[in-house]
């Protein structure tokens, strides 16, 4: 049997997404109040700080939603670690192009070494 996900209220997909709704709500208040505290001079002590102050490239802080969002990844990851770093691994891959050829251009590297019975640098 096949399921779509779909929003209609009473299934499984319906009743999970509000509830990932709702821990983002809370995850947004806690991260509000975090900044708060630290313009008030609390200390940098925690992963949550960390993510506040992170900046990218060009300088930009990561808005509340995302940081949200890296929070739901790390509760998640404890329940089905192998499975969920996979998955990050993909969905950030596949955003960062640059990452991705570099990958690809190592791949191609090793399967021509093994292919031409050379080393692979593999252990």
């Amino acid at each position: 049997m096949h399921s779509i996900p779909s929003g209609f209220p009473g299934t499984t997909f319906y009743r999970a997404s509000k509830a990932a709704a709702a821990i983002r709500r809370e995850l947004r208040k806690v991260i509000s109040e975090k900044r708060v505290s630290m313009a008030g001079g609390a200390q940098v002590q925690d992963i949550l700080c960390h993510m506040i102050l992170a900046t990218d490239a060009s300088g930009k802080h990561m808005t509340e939603a995302e940081i949200a969002g890296k929070i739901m990844g790390i509760l998640v990851a404890g329940y089905s670690t192998v499975a969920t770093a996979m998955t990050f691994f993909m969905k950030y891959v596949g955003q960062r192009p640059d990452i991705y050829a570099k990958i690809l251009t190592e791949q191609t590297e090793v399967a021509t070494a093994k292919k031409a019975g050379g080393a692979t640098g593999l252990g």
